[in-house]
């Protein structure tokens, strides 16, 4: 069974912003709002959900027109698995920035996962489009893996070998293409796309799971038996190694 391996854009910000004290802030609420879903970002990041809440509520209200605090609030949500809040601050983080490709991936891979395909696309093809997007492959490589879960193979390899245009070592998109080359029984890309991903980011239970059958698809017994015992020893509770007991 397919699992979606949609994954957010990392929440790195630095919290060195000039006049961001309790002192310069008091007296500026959109000042103090930016500060706290800054603050918020970082305890999300750290899985410091409980902060990460009150932080970003405390953002919202300073600031209800921050389309950064329901952005930051909204993932948290999806955390937390509540889908339908998650959803609402998404729409109004978009609301407020239309074009923040940020937001559009994130969204994109959040609509994915309800299995609202074309409205991903659409989403992720505005982060795409976007000439300033400084990191575009994470788009391309979310739009990538949701065709791939739509079922539609041929576009899923062309967005994530654009990814790959834009970020040759980009592991997320190896490893997706990988999956991808499996699932079309082309069992020799396969295992080429997870050595590159190896080389770049080493084994996990994801790869070592896919290593172990497609060494068994290509006949390679001895290979698929190391990949087994590597995930069994290195990854025993992992949901692949448990697969294989």
């Amino acid at each position: 069974m397919r699992k979606t391996l949609l994954f957010f854009v990392a929440l790195t910000f630095s919290l060195a912003t000039t006049g961001c004290t309790p002192t310069n802030t008091a007296n500026k609420p959109e000042s103090a709002s930016r500060f706290n879903a800054l603050l918020g970002a970082e305890y999300l990041k750290k899985g410091r959900l409980k902060l990460a809440h009150e932080k970003l509520s405390k953002a919202i209200e300073q600031n209800p027109r921050s389309a950064n605090a329901h952005h930051y609030f909204a993932v948290l949500q999806q955390t937390l698995k509540q889908t339908e809040l998650a959803n609402q601050h998404f729409l109004t983080a978009i609301h407020l920035e239309p074009k923040n490709p940020e937001i559009n991936n994130n969204y994109g891979s959040f609509l994915c996962k309800q299995k609202k395909y074309p409205q991903a696309e659409k989403h992720f093809d505005v982060a795409i489009k976007d000439p300033l997007y400084s990191t575009p492959y994470f788009a391309l490589t979310n739009a990538g893996i949701c065709a791939h879960d739509a079922g539609q193979l041929v576009k899923a390899d062309n967005f994530l070998r654009s990814a790959l245009k834009k970020q040759s070592n980009f592991a997320p998109a190896l490893y997706a293409l990988a999956k991808l080359a499996y699932d079309q029984h082309n069992f020799s890309h396969s295992q080429a796309f997870l050595f590159r991903y190896n080389e770049v980011a080493g084994n996990n239970a994801k790869t070592l799971n896919l290593c172990r059958l497609t060494s068994t698809q290509l006949g390679n017994t001895s290979q698929a038996e190391q990949c087994a015992s590597k995930l069994l020893q290195q990854y025993p509770n992992s949901p692949e190694a448990i697969s294989i007991n």
